[in-house]
């Protein structure tokens, strides 16, 4: 038996997906580098963003530490995305939720201050649970001179407060240079400054023609190229860091997202493979394989082709690293629906939609204020009727 009801709800919640845009402990811990306050007597603002990216990049390799860049915090909404915006504006209230939303560990607070040559960058490493700082240092030093060796030694406090151990390779790593031609480091820094994307690519060949073997502007120039919606270039510049280190995560998860943006999908799995090999617990890897998942031969989401209970599967892998994850809740309310409305078996359609119920309530309740909130709430109040007709039947 099957309820025209539930056809409705299958089809109005499955018009609004969503899709990501990234220690000896069982599971990695989740850190994100919000972007550093820039102080300065100096026109060079770059220099908060220039001390963001060179800490993230350095973490970003280190197993047992996942990354969530600030690049995913577009489903924050309103006053909590000012926030974010002014991260060193964070009270203890907003650190919360942002955790609740987004389900990181601990995030990094920050200035830089720069008065003539003297350099200074303060460090707090808040425990998003507590909102407690673990951490909280100043580390000083001449600019230009001492800009690595600070942003090292910022890199190796991060790491060793959250007491992840590091093998001698992934040390090696977060202590080198990422470029020995200062030439080179300024177009860079000039490029995070630019005022157009144009701007940006054009200071960022620059620094690569200087020095081909910087991948932190690689990794911008591919960023810039995306962006810009020159999709082949950013392809290409990916490729590149990937010739010289297959084992970089954030090089193999963009060009993953590339590829599924451009609907090259068994590209797009290749490498989202390989992400996951490097950061198995990582939960954002894992949601975008059980998207592509969703799509079958005929290039259709949830089409006939597509094996329903394989999706449930990669979106409950989701669920099992990290029980509040966003988007694989929702994921899974939409899923159980519709099989909900495709099953001819009245006791699993049942069953079925109490799931999607339950998936869908979480979802309300990890963020009440999400952009779908509404929709989302009618189509829970359609979900329980179709439940409460069912029983009606049956009881008959």
């Amino acid at each position: 038996m099957k309820f025209k009801k539930i056809l409705s709800i299958a089809v109005l919640i499955i018009s609004s997906p969503i899709y990501l845009t990234a220690g000896e402990a069982d599971k990695a811990v989740t850190l994100s580098v919000m972007k550093f306050k820039a102080i300065s007597d100096k026109d060079i603002d770059f220099i908060g963003e220039s001390f963001t990216d060179a800490i993230t990049t350095k973490l970003t390799n280190v197993k047992g530490l996942r990354i969530y860049e600030r690049s995913q915090f577009g489903k924050i909404t309103g006053e909590l995305q000012m926030n974010v915006d002014s991260s060193e504006l964070f009270d203890e209230r907003t650190v919360q939720d942002i955790g609740n939303i987004v389900a990181i560990d601990y995030m990094t607070l920050g200035s830089v201050t720069l008065i003539g040559d003297k350099l200074k960058v303060a460090l707090r490493l808040v425990d998003v649970k507590t909102s407690r700082a673990i951490l909280s240092k100043e580390v000083e030093g001449t600019y230009p001179d001492d800009v690595f060796d600070m942003q090292d030694k910022l890199a190796m406090l991060v790491v060793n407060a959250l007491d992840i151990k590091m093998s001698s390779l992934e040390k090696e790593e977060i202590l080198r240079d990422p470029t020995n031609n200062m030439d080179a480091y300024d177009f860079y820094n000039r490029s995070l400054a630019g005022t157009s994307n144009t701007e940006r690519i054009g200071l960022l060949k620059k620094a690569l023609d200087k020095d081909p073997e910087f991948i932190l502007a690689r990794h911008c120039l591919a960023e810039t190229y995306s962006d810009n919606s020159e999709y082949s270039n950013a392809v290409s510049e990916y490729k590149t860091i990937l010739k010289k280190n297959p084992k970089d995560f954030k090089a193999n998860y963009n060009l993953a997202l590339l590829w599924f943006d451009m609907g090259t999908l068994d590209k797009a799995k290749e490498y989202l493979r390989n992400a996951a090999s490097l950061q198995p617990d990582n939960p954002d890897v894992w949601y975008n394989i059980a998207l592509i998942d969703e799509y079958g031969n005929s290039g259709a989401r949830l089409g006939p082709d597509v094996d329903r209970s394989k999706v449930e599967k990669s979106y409950e892998k989701v669920l099992s690293i990290n029980e509040n994850h966003l988007e694989a809740h929702y994921a899974l309310g939409v899923l159980n629906a519709l099989m909900a409305q495709e099953s001819t078996d009245i006791n699993e359609q049942r069953k079925l939609l109490e799931k999607a119920v339950d998936h869908l309530e979480k979802y309300m309740t990890i963020y009440p204020d999400v952009f779908n909130a509404q929709e989302v709430e009618q189509n829970l109040n359609l979900l329980k009727g179709s439940i409460k007709q069912i029983d009606e039947y049956l009881k008959d």
